[in-house]
């Protein structure tokens, strides 16, 4: 039977069921290939200015369209691929308006705007948000192997973002994509979906055409290429290069459904799919009988009948993929694989169509190119192994990995031993489902590629994030230009808190202030600031004093008045906030402290809280009553207990400070930060102030006596004979 054929521009296909010429189809030019990616580009600001919601709707009125046509589809693509009208149904003609509803419900909440989290205490009033893009127009290369369906995970996803699509299909199955370009353009504004038809050449010149991203699906080799091209032209590019999927048998499987599962997914569309078992491994202990039952049920399925609607299987599309099966086979029979049913080319009643038996081969090794390389044909090999271990250590010899599964009654064991597998998606007893399923991501490692294919995830693919912020602070940032030791000074003591060194932080605040008086004086008078800010007692009676003129001039605003009758009416902190706020500072002290860094006393930290809230200006006070009272409550969040943080032991203390320090709420790490703050600053000004003034003394004392230092031992007595 002859190959398909492209001559003087023209495609020339043959039915692949008995060899019957079929429409010609035109090659596209150049030209027409760049013209088609200007003419999308057009289309595509439109198509986006319509929003989401509109979008939406009008694919699905193309995929209900596409259903009401489905005999057309039928009629079609079994001229093309010789696809038999009930497998069709299944897994193609079906599933458009689904697979657009599924997409819908992923796509929706991916496109919405999203804040950004911005620290209010690092970048001072500044606000995000994140905005999804679409790229723009979206070159598509679709496989031969599932005419209409390769084009539901791309096409739907690229167009709903709001890009425009230029689809390149594969030259032999060129009908159903004009079929399916006609459907959709009832509905897409013109040249939102354009078209080109030809061969891998005309692939590569839509990469080159100025498209913004490719999303490739095929051989390894041409994806290769496709991807090189991409890369020159500095746009994105998805490429899904095929499988050699692993199914791993183990004794304790439900035998029949197991025998039916792999059947289905080796021989499912003339095992013409990158996501069908094409690996076998099976478990000694029950080879036999698996084997066995396999081969009946294989032996049984109806090839070449000349009847579509009595055939459960297909043939091969085109002459070079039946000519890679038969090589396949014939490499493990030489090479002592045992042909237990089918193994060559099926006799038709015309003697035409491109038909293979269903096969399976027993006893395979990986010395043999059908444990290799892809088949992408009727054929099962089976490897026979001692136990799963060996199983999983084979299945992840391979240089492809999209799927996997293994089929067993143990799904803890079974869903462990997946998690070893090195490839896109495990199934625990079933395979490769969720290539239909929108929320779900079909990708894989290795040789497979790296596209991502579903999801959110391939959604990145056909987007682009924009951030937009806005600042609505009237001052100037500490960190602009000029420089200065100030700013110097600034970025150590930032280090420093980052570190953990709190107590470095208490400038920060100061030296900010001073940057931005700096920045906004030498706009205006071009002067630098030539003094550091300096933290010497001075500054604070200065800070005071002037406070105080204000206040005695009479410049009190309405303002002040307020904060402070608020200070006046708020209570005092009850026994329970201050017991809650010693439980902290006792657990952050008990953690890992230096030798010389004990708890506090219960008098000290009780002393110190006390103090720091009726000394503290308001709102001050009021957030560490805030802080006091989440601290307290924090056991329920983050325990789980009913109770208070101070009725817990030291041990879970702790581990509530841990957990509230590594918390993903910004405001509860925030808290936590405060807490330590306090407690630092609580501290310093007890247990190491104590015992600095302790050796001052002692020091003191030791240079009255005129000794360099005093023993902490009393003087030995003198020894008789050390006095001779």
């Amino acid at each position: 039977m002859q190959e398909n054929l492209i001559s003087d521009g023209i495609i020339i296909n043959r039915c692949p069921v008995d060899g019957h010429s079929l429409a010609p189809v035109r090659v596209n030019s150049e030209s027409e290939i760049k013209n088609a990616v200007v003419l999308a580009r057009t289309a595509q600001e439109g198509w986006e200015a319509i929003g989401f919601e509109k979008r939406a709707r009008l694919l699905k009125s193309a995929g209900k369209e596409m259903l009401k046509r489905r005999q057309e589809l039928l009629e079609l693509i079994h001229d093309e691929a010789g696809k038999t009208p009930a497998e069709l149904l299944m897994s193609e003609a079906v599933g458009p308006l689904q697979t657009i509803s599924d997409w819908i419900r992923v796509a929706r909440p991916w496109l919405k705007p999203r804040k950004l989290p911005i620290s209010p205490l690092a970048f001072p009033r500044k606000r995000g948000v994140i905005e999804m893009l679409p790229r723009g127009v979206i070159g598509i290369i679709a496989p031969w192997n599932y005419p209409l369906a390769n084009f539901f995970k791309p096409v739907f996803a690229a167009l709903l973002c709001g890009n425009a699509v230029v689809i390149k299909p594969s030259e032999f199955s060129p009908r159903t994509a004009i079929w399916f370009a006609k459907i959709m353009g009832n509905y897409l504004p013109p040249h939102v979906l354009g078209l080109v038809q030809g061969d891998r050449q005309v692939g590569q010149a839509l990469v080159q055409s100025g498209v913004d991203a490719i999303t490739f699906t095929g051989s390894y080799s041409s994806g290769k290429e496709v991807a090189r091209t991409a890369a020159a032209q500095m746009i994105p590019c998805s490429v899904e290069l095929g499988g050699k999927d692993a199914a791993i048998v183990i004794e304790d499987c439900v035998l029949d459904r197991t025998v039916a599962g792999i059947m289905h997914w080796a021989l499912h569309n003339a095992g013409q799919a990158c996501g069908d078992i094409e690996r076998v491994y099976v478990e000694n202990s029950i080879a036999d009988r698996f084997v066995e039952m396999l081969v009946a049920a294989v032996s049984a399925l109806r090839v070449h009948s000349g009847d579509p609607q009595t055939s459960d299987l297909g043939p091969s599309v085109h002459l070079g993929q039946l000519k890679i099966i038969e090589d396949h086979v014939a490499d493990a029979r030489a090479k002592g694989a045992k042909i237990l049913c089918g193994g060559s080319p099926a006799a038709t009643a015309t003697g035409k169509g491109l038909w293979f038996e269903p096969t399976v081969l027993d006893h395979c090794d990986h010395s043999m190119r059908v444990m290799k390389e892809p088949t992408f044909g009727p054929v099962i090999p089976i490897v026979r192994v001692k136990d799963a271990e060996q199983g999983v250590i084979l299945a992840n010899d391979c240089e492809y990995g999209l799927n996997a599964s293994i089929w067993s009654s143990n799904e803890k064991r079974a869903v462990s031993l997946g998690r070893r597998l090195q490839v896109g998606t495990v199934f625990i007893n079933n395979h490769a489902f969720t290539g239909a399923i929108p929320a779900a991501p079909w990708t894989g490692v290795k040789k497979t590629g790296y596209g991502i294919a579903n999801s959110i995830f391939g959604l990145q693919h056909y987007t682009r994030p924009r951030t937009l912020v806005v600042d609505r602070k009237k001052s100037a940032d500490g960190w602009w230009l000029p420089m200065d030791t100030v700013a110097e000074e600034l970025g150590h003591r930032l280090a420093q808190a980052q570190l953990g060194n709190l107590l470095a932080a208490l400038k920060i605040p100061f030296l900010m202030s001073q940057r931005q008086k700096t920045v906004i004086a030498f706009v205006r008078e071009g002067k630098r600031s030539q003094e550091p800010l300096k933290s010497s007692p001075q500054n604070g009676l200065k800070f005071w004093s002037k406070g105080k003129q204000r206040i005695e001039s009479g410049a009190v605003n309405f303002k002040f008045l307020c904060i402070k009758l608020i200070k006046k009416t708020l209570p005092r902190l009850t026994q329970r906030e201050i017991a809650w706020g010693q439980a902290a500072m006792g657990a952050i002290f008990s953690g890992a402290p230096p030798e010389n860094l004990k708890p506090l006393s219960q008098e000290e930290s009780k002393f110190f809280l006390t103090d720091m809230y009726n000394s503290s200006p308001f709102p001050v006070d009021f957030t560490m009553r805030i802080v006091l009272w989440v601290m307290g409550c924090s056991p329920i969040f983050f325990l789980r207990r009913w109770t208070t943080l101070d009725r817990l032991s030291i041990s879970d203390q702790l581990r509530v400070i841990q957990k509230m320090d590594a918390s993903d709420s910004y405001w509860v790490r925030q808290f936590c930060m405060l807490m330590k703050l306090n407690g630092g600053l609580s501290h310093v000004s007890t247990t190491r102030f104590q015992t600095a003034m302790r050796e001052t003394t002692r020091r003191s004392r030791s240079e009255k006596l005129g000794l360099d230092r005093i023993s902490s031992t009393p003087p030995q007595p003198v020894r008789p004979e050390m006095e001779l």
